[in-house]
């Protein structure tokens, strides 16, 4: 086993110790609150608001939007590749 799955496995264990609710919720709204700006930013630079109350009623929307798809991304599909990545190096490590 390499030094870097052994690295892989404590991280992983650690994080599962946290619980997947705490991982997703950490993570997801970090991703989400990216998201969020850099979208922001793009609609004000690239696509040039006009209506700045409609600017900011769509970074609200955008934001609550990202912040759920965040949320969700990282409860199911983060989760579930990161421990079938777990499981893959546990189990084929030399007893």
């Amino acid at each position: 086993m390499t030094t870097e799955e052994q690295q892989f496995l404590q991280f992983w264990e650690n994080i599962k110790k946290k619980g997947r609710l705490k991982y997703a919720l950490k993570n997801g709204l970090v991703w989400g609150v990216f998201s969020a700006f850099f979208l922001f930013l793009f609609q004000y630079f690239v696509l040039k608001a006009e209506d700045k109350d409609q600017l900011w009623m769509s970074a609200f929307i955008n934001t609550i939007a990202l912040l759920i798809t965040g949320i969700a991304l990282y409860y199911f599909w983060i989760w579930t590749l990161n421990e079938k990545k777990y499981l893959r190096i546990k189990f084929n490590q030399p007893n």
